[in-house]
């Protein structure tokens, strides 16, 4: 079992934060992470509309692996052209640079649990009005287990909960498992050692419907994304698509 600074383990002391940031809000309201105003956003209790606002949304971009273009007429980008992924579609909110990228590493490894329910409304507002009728269920992309022990939580679990919830779809996150712990991939690696490193990584223990939504943090090179549509079509699946917090350049 993990056990964070306190002494505690850090799903304990994960869940204990957040609900003592949920009863402290009343009394002392929050201020925006970014510019350290007044928060007043409500879908969002932790950004002030401006930063929200400001935060580089991934447009124009690619509809098939959602890289971030330069020329907005351009149909594909040159590796799609090239090589056409094995999903259908790529989405993302934001792209992974500046404000956004911060935000998310904030989430992920300062322990800033009490953004859960904001980036996670974030995602599902933008994939109710961009993605709505096109989908059967919702995947996160599984976490190993050692992994969610040492973190206290799956940041894509989270996610896919708010996308889930805001499509009024299923979320199949049981039959979806990670039985392989993969590490960290580094900064700069390439898309081949990354699809070597994730290759069986991923188990599928139940039917498919035919259109699947993968939800994620973050996108990069696309090889966890990859493979784990891999498996979904081995399962049944006709066709995924994946949606992601930011997208890379």
């Amino acid at each position: 079992m993990s056990i964070d600074d306190n002494g505690l383990p850090r799903r304990v002391n994960r869940e204990a934060k957040t609900q003592l940031t949920r009863l402290l809000a009343p009394l002392y309201p929050p201020h925006c992470l970014l510019c350290e105003q007044p928060a007043d956003n409500r879908r969002c209790p932790y950004l002030c509309n401006t930063c929200l606002q400001s935060l580089p949304r991934n447009h124009p971009a690619c509809p098939r692996c959602a890289l971030p273009l330069q020329q907005p007429q351009a149909p594909l980008c040159g590796a799609c052209l090239q090589r056409a992924p094995i999903w259908t579609s790529a989405h993302a909110l934001w792209r992974y640079e500046a404000q956004a990228q911060w935000l998310i590493q904030h989430y992920k490894y300062a322990n800033a649990y009490y953004l859960d329910t904001c980036l996670a409304t974030l995602l599902g507002d933008y994939a109710q009005r961009q993605l709505q009728g096109q989908f059967d269920a919702v995947v996160p992309v599984p976490m190993h287990p050692r992994r969610w022990v040492s973190r206290g939580f799956n940041q894509a679990q989270v996610l896919a909960q708010g996308v889930a919830a805001a499509l009024a779809l299923p979320l199949l996150a049981q039959p979806v498992l990670r039985i392989k712990n993969t590490p960290r991939f580094a900064a700069g690696q390439d898309k081949a050692a990354r699809r070597k490193a994730i290759k069986g990584a991923f188990q599928v223990n139940a039917d498919m419907p035919e259109r699947v939504l993968i939800v994620d943090d973050v996108k990069t090179t696309g090889a966890t994304s990859e493979e784990l549509a891999r498996v979904i079509k081995q399962a049944g699946a006709q066709q995924v698509s994946v949606l992601v917090l930011a997208r890379t350049a």
